[in-house]
Parts: structure tokens; C-alpha cells; sequence
């Protein structure tokens, strides 16, 4: 993980953040996660809410098939 000093890792960002929710006792297992990534980008909305509740940093960015299923017009 990155401070704002001279950062000798890379940053690390995970896109699709683990399906947390579908196991049982998945939010639990979100706190270990923190010491992996330094940010989670989310295809589902509510995912963002619940990872930061556990010190995660997160952003919503969209489910690319969704998209292109609502902007489908044949």
C-alpha cells in the first residue's frame, strides 16, 4: 500500500470487487482485504456502501454488459 511519500510498490486497485455479499459471512472477510488493495472499483452499487462501512476505499464504475444491455435497441 501507498502513503504520500515516495511510494516504492505500485498501487494496488482491484476491478470487480470480490462477490463479498454471496458468501456466507463474506462481510467479515472484508477487513483482510484492506491489506491487498488500496482501492476496489465496483460493477454493482450497493458494494460501495458495505466496503467503505469496512475501511475500504471504493468506487462505482458500472457493469459494462448492463450497459450495453440498456443501450441495446434493435
Amino acid at each position: 500500500k501507498c502513503s504520500l511519500e515516495p511510494c516504492l510498490s505500485p498501487i494496488h486497485i482491484h476491478y470487480v470487487a470480490p462477490s463479498f455479499w454471496a458468501w456466507k459471512g463474506g462481510e467479515s472477510r472484508l477487513k483482510a482485504l484492506s491489506g491487498y488493495v488500496d482501492h476496489l472499483l465496483c460493477i454493482l452499487p450497493f458494494e460501495v456502501d458495505v466496503l467503505r462501512a469496512h475501511g475500504l476505499d471504493a468506487t462505482f464504475v458500472g457493469h459494462p454488459i448492463l450497459e450495453d444491455a440498456l443501450n441495446f435497441h434493435p
